[in-house]
């Protein structure tokens, strides 16, 4: 049985998302995923979700492939949310079972941690979805252009950042 793996794996299609510049990609991209790490309430959490679903569709991807793409990290958090249940103790308890005891804020952040992660995780499938990885290569060595000019490893760092196909 073969191995298939679909993270980072381009999706050709003509969408106003893959024909962004790459660097102004990354750049939003890395925005949505550092503002998924400050919500804290359910209506946020829903637009977070709400947004990334919309950029899918924006970005023509078939919801099959993205889910695929991010289907091994999103199993992990869940896993790790589960965990939350356990070990948040503050709020008013909502179930006992021996000596573990379950609160409300437990159940929330059981929920908000894999959810609001996967969200990023979303953010970051579209781009590699979107754009290819001569692309991406192009956009680090851009963004690391003023190391070089410095006398820096900027080529050598975008190289590194840069994916590497799946064989």
């Amino acid at each position: 049985m073969a191995l298939r793996i679909t993270i980072g794996q381009y999706y050709h299609a003509d969408s106003p998302v893959h024909r962004l510049d790459p660097r102004a990609k990354l750049g939003c991209a890395l925005a949505l995923m550092v503002t998924v790490f400050f919500i804290v309430t359910p209506l946020q959490l829903a637009l977070g979700l709400a947004f990334a679903a919309a950029l899918v569709t924006v970005a023509r991807l078939p919801l099959r492939n993205v889910l695929a793409s991010i289907r091994p990290l999103v199993v992990v958090l869940v896993i790790l949310g589960i965990f939350n249940l356990f070990y948040v103790h503050t709020g008013t308890i909502v179930l006992t079972i021996g000596p573990l005891a379950i609160t409300d804020e437990a159940i929330w952040w059981a929920v908000c941690y894999p959810l609001r992660l996967s969200a990023a995780i979303l953010y970051g499938a579209v781009i590699l979805l979107t754009t290819t990885q001569i692309q991406l290569a192009d956009a680090f060595d851009a963004a690391l252009a003023p190391i070089t000019r410095l006398g820096g490893p900027g080529h050598e760092l975008a190289m590194s950042m840069a994916p590497t196909p799946i064989l």
